[in-house]
């Protein structure tokens, strides 16, 4: 086989099973971000069971805010996770009991770090691979050019597997992340 066709085919392979390792990190990324927000969500389901069954934590969190309880009801029901941290975050100071913190504030935190970092890791392998993907396919186009010398091939070839093979680890490493976060 000639060094142009395994060029044009190495580099034309590459962003297919680039597209698939993607495509099964957004799957377990997706799901990952749904048992989060369930657990976030079993939170304040938590919160407001805690409310009705202690009158003295009803008492102080509606004394200090009205409108607090029904503001985390609507919360669960519109999926509003940023306003969902605020509110938890304002129950918890009312109530301001150790045990309430430990409970419901440190579980809650922790949620919600994990969630951050598994988006800060998705957003940069998602952009890592979205460039690599029009470099290769930038690479394809330009196979007949590059392929005039064999030195220049064997350094893209090198190169393009190389890079290939760092982004297919950070797919991986991101998947297992989402295994293991919470």
């Amino acid at each position: 086989m000639e060094l142009s066709t395994t060029l044009f085919y190495t580099l034309s392979t590459m962003p297919q099973v680039t597209g698939a390792a993607i495509s099964l990190l957004a799957v377990f990324y997706i799901f990952k971000v749904q048992d989060i927000n369930a657990k976030l969500k079993g939170i304040v389901t938590a919160v407001l069971i805690e409310l009705e069954r202690e009158p003295l934590h009803k008492a102080k969190v509606l004394e200090t805010n009205k409108y607090l309880e029904s503001r985390l009801q609507k919360c669960i029901e519109l999926d509003d996770f940023t306003a969902l941290k605020e509110n938890i975050h304002e129950v918890v100071q009312i109530i301001d009991t150790q045990s309430f913190k430990d409970k419901i504030g440190k579980r809650h935190d922790k949620l919600t770090k994990s969630k951050d970092k598994l988006n800060g890791q998705f957003k940069s392998t998602f952009w890592v691979t979205s460039i690599l993907l029009i470099l290769f396919l930038v690479g394809v186009t330009l196979t007949s050019f590059i392929s005039q010398s064999t030195l220049l091939t064997w350094i893209v070839l090198i190169s393009a597997l190389i890079v290939f093979g760092i982004n297919i680890i950070l797919i991986a490493r991101t998947i297992t992340s989402s295994l293991t976060i919470t």
